[in-house]
């Protein structure tokens, strides 16, 4: 498998479950990388896209605690039937598209990664950790700088030389982001077009059934995110609702 995202220039990935930046050149890149092949993802992620629909001339595979029953969806209940139906694929041709708790536990189950930096700060309410700082992680291509739409951005390509077979489990981001300090996450969740406030600690999100799979993979993803950003102590996490008109960004993913 591997491993295609952005990120602005302190690894943030996203902002209220869309993109952080609108660069046509880095998504003809995604789109020219993935048509064909196979794409992994959240159900997050899948609820981002136009209509919420799954990308054109792709195998999507999505991860859900709750069945989905959208055409052109392949959609995976728990870990090991994601990793049992990624495994029926040729590795080189499966991409991992987020979100950040997909990307937090699947990474070092990448072969390489197709990192587009972008230089600058997207405001983002979901971060990855660095890969420059992630253990086994090498940095082996940068493009030349490049401007699009006002944002200066290279492509990049690391290359994992510590492949791992299964993903990082939950517990162990839970132990990460205590061992940083991190206490508890504050998230503001659209459950099923309903506002919830909530307030989460790393062992209560590990806990309570009563809380939905997805919710709780992007809170931890927040507490882990915000052990690594300096004096970052609360964060929002949210999902819009679904969109029915035709957008740009329909035709060019």
């Amino acid at each position: 498998m591997r491993m295609i995202c952005v990120v602005d220039s302190r690894w943030g990935v996203g902002r209220e479950e869309a993109l952080l930046f609108y660069i046509p050149a880095d998504m003809r890149f995604f789109k020219e990388t993935t048509t064909g092949n196979v794409v992994v993802m959240g159900s997050n992620t899948l609820r981002s896209f136009p209509r919420q629909q799954p990308l054109k001339d792709r195998v999507n595979i999505v991860l859900s605690e709750t069945e989905i029953d959208t055409p052109g969806v392949i959609c995976c209940t728990s870990m090991d039937d994601l990793m049992e139906e990624i495994s029926r694929y040729d590795p080189d041709s499966v991409f991992l598209i987020g979100g950040a708790s997909m990307y937090d536990q699947l990474m070092d189950c990448c072969t390489d990664a197709l990192i587009t930096r972008v230089d600058a700060v997207g405001d983002a309410d979901r971060e990855i950790q660095s890969l420059d700082d992630r253990e086994g992680w090498e940095l082996v291509e940068v493009s030349e700088p490049m401007e699009d739409n006002g944002f200066r951005f290279v492509f990049t390509r690391y290359v994992n030389h510590n492949v791992r077979e299964n993903p990082t489990p939950l517990d162990t981001l839970i132990a990460e982001a205590e061992e940083s300090g991190v206490q508890a996450a504050v998230g503001v969740i659209d459950v099923d077009g309903n506002a919830e406030a909530v307030e989460v600690t790393a062992e209560e999100a590990a806990v309570d059934p009563e809380k939905e799979a997805a919710e709780i993979a992007d809170l931890l993803a927040a507490v882990q995110a915000m052990g690594q950003a300096a004096g970052a102590d609360a964060i929002e996490v949210s999902s819009g609702g679904e969109d029915d008109d035709e957008t740009e960004e329909d035709s060019t993913w």
